[in-house]
């Protein structure tokens, strides 16, 4: 990994082998720093793109994540996001520090089965981004009378569900709501899969088009509640960066 002082552009790409992916542990790609030379000045706007190639075929039960850093003096913030072929982000930063990580879902310790190919290009300048943007991937698979918690990811305002339908484990059915919540309590929002008029104020309404549903004020966490059936698919979270 290498550093550059006050670039007008600068780019890294990086071949990780498989081995060297450990569940949830990143992998530094390209960091960007600035050292303070006198009073501090407001930060340049800057557009970062970011991709990988996988060329994993073995079943891939991980979602591989960048993870993002950026700062401004002595104010620090991260965020994650799927890592997929092209990602643009513009946003007020100093310093960045980017890196990738295997994400394995939930009872899998899965990881890359072969190299990632992953590039990082910083630029200045504001670049608009294209939607649906950046976003965070939760899988779930639920047996029977279940459910799958998941804290909103920093950054998110918005969501969806996505997953087979028709099948035997859809998760667009009368069966499957889900829930948004404060604090495990009280429900702020509850959507179900498949409404009185299929399509129509559902998930499954959503998951048809390219729209994201709003994330209610107050709410910390997104539950998928399964009462009976099985329901498998991913919430795809919108983040607002």
């Amino acid at each position: 990994m290498s550093e550059l002082y006050y670039p007008e552009q600068w780019g890294q790409s990086q071949l990780f082998p498989a081995a060297a992916f450990v569940p949830n542990q990143p992998l530094p790609l390209l960091r960007l720093t600035n050292p303070q030379q006198g009073a501090y000045k407001p930060p340049r706007v800057r557009t970062l793109i970011l991709g990988i190639e996988n060329d994993d075929n073995t079943g891939q039960d991980y979602v591989l994540r960048w993870r993002l850093s950026v700062g401004v003096g002595g104010a620090r913030t991260e965020v994650d996001f799927d890592a997929t072929r092209y990602s643009r982000v513009s946003l007020p930063f100093d310093e960045c520090a980017v890196s990738l990580y295997a994400d394995p879902f939930a009872g899998s310790t899965d990881t890359p089965a072969n190299a990632i190919q992953a590039f990082a290009f910083a630029a200045d300048g504001y670049a608009e981004q294209p939607m649906p943007g950046p976003i965070f991937s939760e899988f779930f698979d639920l047996v029977g009378a279940a459910t799958a918690n998941f804290p909103l990811p920093v950054g998110a305002n918005r969501f969806r569900v996505i997953g087979e339908h028709p099948s035997a484990v859809t998760p667009f059915t009368v069966n499957t709501f889900v829930l948004l919540q404060a604090g495990g309590a009280s429900v702020r929002m509850l959507i179900p899969g498949l409404g009185a008029t299929p399509g129509v104020g559902d998930l499954l309404g959503v998951y048809g088009s390219d729209r994201f549903i709003p994330i209610a004020s107050g709410a910390t966490e997104l539950e998928v509640l399964n009462v009976a059936g099985n329901a498998q698919g991913f919430v795809q979270f919108g983040l607002d960066l």
